[in-house]
């Protein structure tokens, strides 16, 4: 046998590349993790914020000059909201529409239009439009779902209006 050993044998070799390639298979998956956590983080951020831009606009019209009628509409327009403005003895409407032919979906109140993020639509089939007359609450929920990202980032809107309000939802 040879008293001065130069080198690896190649099974040492083996081995070590083996243990190499298993922390870089690890490492590479912890990377690919958190950069997919990053992108969805990203996506749901932009979802929040469009959520509250359209929900502060959809309750400032509820609160908007002087409501004086709720109507519901049908199609792609779910709302009608009438105002009254007594100084100058003028009428005036807006309506809560929204539009799912077009990718991405579109919002509107108003004069207010947004589209929605990438990815992300309205789910038609699950808005709701209701009001309880005996307790003078108006209900108005638009789903608003993304297919990257789990969770509902819609609008969800409660607005409790006087007696003088008409609410039309026939």
């Amino acid at each position: 046998m040879l008293k001065n050993k130069r080198g690896f044998t190649v099974v040492e070799l083996i081995v070590s590349l083996s243990i190499t390639l298993v922390i870089v298979y690890f490492l590479l998956n912890i990377v690919l993790d958190l950069k997919d956590i990053y992108v969805k983080d990203g996506i749901r951020t932009e979802l929040y914020i469009k959520q509250g831009t359209m929900m502060k606009k959809t309750i400032d019209s509820f609160n908007d000059k002087n409501l004086v009628k709720i109507s519901k509409l049908d199609g792609n327009c779910l709302v009608k909201l009438e105002y009254y403005d007594s100084e100058n003895e003028k009428s005036e409407s807006k309506n809560i529409c929204y539009d799912t032919s077009v990718s991405p979906n579109k919002y509107s109140v108003g004069d207010y239009n947004t589209k929605l993020v990438n990815e992300s639509y309205i789910d038609k089939d699950e808005i709701e439009v209701s009001y309880d007359d005996a307790n003078k609450v108006f209900h108005l929920y638009i789903p608003i779902k993304s297919d990257l990202v789990d969770g509902d980032y819609g609008i969800n809107i409660v607005h409790i209006y006087n007696n003088s309000v008409t609410v039309d939802v026939s």
